[in-house]
């Protein structure tokens, strides 16, 4: 699927919700032309969205609710490049279940123009990468590209190489995404990196981590290792309120994995998932009220340090700020149900 319009501004009101994009193939060579702007066959093995290339053009449409299983695409399920304007696209409630790329599920272009999207309550899920960014691939190369991260569940994705589950470059532009209660589990990058690797070289970045859970990432199958979660190069990711799965000593300033003095983490701590081994539950089904990777009642010392205590009919854990008739249980979706 191709959206590209011919130089007209696309906001949130376009919508694609409820759709299911399976076994999809975007590997070819060849090139075509569509609406005069060229659209490359490797690009987006579900969705392309493409810019004119006018001056201030925007294209922020609303992709939600919909399952992106098994397609292969060299840059991704989802492509986005919008050339000379900015795209913030909705992705939201969407699953992103073991899809094939080169460079990422989501491949964010910002190449001379800003592509940002809000990413909000997805859940990413082995998904692999023949390089680098399995769940999401992050190019700022001569433009912007900052998305914004929320409620997101990382689980079993792997690169070959570097960012098991996102990778962000600002190489000759900026790169700077804000994740927010966000879970990152068993991801794996055969060299470094098995959450997020963040490169800033001739460049910014810096991401922002607030709230979110890492534990058993892998860099070359060992969790312990202190490339394990990150690499940073000439990158600067500020991580605060957060669990970290190593000693806190092994987080320096003076080697690639510095958090940049990021406040109240919580280090070498087991989260306490509800059950590890499964994930989505029973159901298979991500973002449900059975999902594994949802925190226990054992899990004390999270809800002591952010805040957060069980809903007294249900037994999920509520932020308090949001009332008595709802509550986000804390997996890592962060869905809201109603108690």
């Amino acid at each position: 699927m191709i959206i590209a319009p011919n130089g007209s501004d696309i906001g949130p009101n376009f919508k694609l919700d409820g759709l299911t994009f399976k076994n999809g193939n975007a590997d070819g060579s060849t090139k075509y032309t569509y609406e005069n702007r060229d659209v490359y066959q490797s690009e987006g093995g579900s969705i392309v969205i493409l810019g004119s290339g006018k001056s201030g053009q925007e294209i922020s449409p609303t992709i939600t609710n919909c399952h992106f299983e098994g397609n292969y695409g060299d840059y991704g399920s989802i492509y986005i490049r919008v050339p000379n304007g900015k795209s913030f696209a909705t992705i939201s409630h969407c699953t992103f279940k073991n899809n094939h790329s080169i460079y990422g599920a989501i491949f964010n272009d910002g190449q001379a123009g800003e592509v940002s999207p809000n990413i909000v309550n997805c859940a990413f899920d082995g998904n692999t990468s023949a390089t680098s960014g399995a769940a999401i691939y992050n190019y700022g190369y001569g433009g912007k590209c900052s998305p914004t991260i929320t409620s997101c569940v990382f689980n079993s994705n792997s690169a070959s190489s570097m960012g098991g589950a996102i990778y962000n470059t600002g190489y000759g532009g900026t790169s700077n995404p804000v994740i927010t209660n966000a879970t990152f589990h068993a991801n794996a990058a055969g060299s470094h990196a098995g959450a997020m690797y963040s490169f800033g070289n001739s460049g910014t970045c810096k991401p922002e981590v607030t709230n979110s859970i890492f534990y058993k990432n892998t860099k070359g199958g060992d969790d312990d290792h202190k490339f394990s979660e990150f690499y940073n190069y000439a990158a600067y990711p500020y991580i605060k309120n957060s669990s970290m799965q190593r000693a806190s000593s092994t987080y320096t300033a003076s080697t690639f994995n510095s958090l940049n003095s990021g406040t109240n983490n919580i280090f070498q701590t087991n989260p306490n998932f509800e059950a590890i081994a499964d994930g989505n539950g029973a159901d298979d089904v991500w973002r449900t009220g059975d999902d594994g990777l949802r925190l226990s009642s054992s899990s004390t010392r999270f809800i002591k340090r952010w805040n957060q205590y069980r809903c007294p009919n249900c037994g999920y854990l509520r932020k308090s700020a949001y009332g008595n008739n709802r509550h986000g249980c804390l997996r890592v979706c962060q869905l809201w149900l109603k108690c």
